[in-house]
């Protein structure tokens, strides 16, 4: 699990396409819509409201909104599905601004619902919509996770992304952790 970092100095981005697909080779990537909401309210399970700091209050409210088709659900927010489309893996998008928790620009952050994890959907998502935002003309994008999260910094440097440095960041819940910040620096049709 990424953090989902969410805080004042932190905003959804979106410098992909208002409509798009982009397949790879198990997925389809696309913009989350209500219908995505029982999957994603599996996705925010204990284990990543722990890991992210998130308490219930923060699921449902992100869970209302994106079933209530608000706009503000939907900014930033891609889902992949699987082969019979259904969701599996979720990003998120972020313009993290100076004084927010990590480093100022463009982060994302992945999770898997918990059915499909350690099936590989996390790495084959996020290289794709690296590509997709790399294209799109963005050179430089963020990865944050916990020190102790070795499968996703698995993940993470596998994207080809290089680490850092480490820094104290608080989470939505108040709680201080270690973060590993990562850097992936692309250009168009890598």
């Amino acid at each position: 699990v990424y953090w989902f970092i969410a805080n004042a100095n932190s905003m959804p981005a979106d410098p992909l396409p208002r409509s798009f697909s982009f397949e790879t080779s198990r997925l389809e990537i696309r913009r989350v819509t209500p219908s995505d909401a029982d999957e994603l309210e599996k996705s925010l399970d204990d284990d990543f409201l722990q890991a992210n700091g998130w308490t219930l209050a923060h699921r449902s409210l992100t869970i209302a909104l994106l079933r209530a088709g608000d706009p503000s659900a939907t900014i930033g927010q891609l889902v992949a599905c699987d082969s019979n489309g259904t969701p599996c893996t979720f990003v998120s998008i972020t313009n993290a601004k100076r004084g927010s928790a990590g480093p100022e620009g463009l982060q994302l952050g992945v999770w898997t619902t918990p059915t499909e994890r350690g099936r590989g959907y996390s790495t084959e998502a996020l290289a794709g919509v690296m590509k997709l935002i790399h294209n799109s003309g963005t050179k430089t994008i963020y990865l944050g996770t916990s020190e102790s999260n070795i499968a996703m910094q698995t993940v993470i440097e596998r994207s080809g992304a290089q680490f850092e440095y480490t820094s104290a960041i608080e989470l939505p819940d108040g709680t201080m952790n270690t973060a590993r910040w990562y850097k992936h620096t692309g250009s168009k049709n890598r």
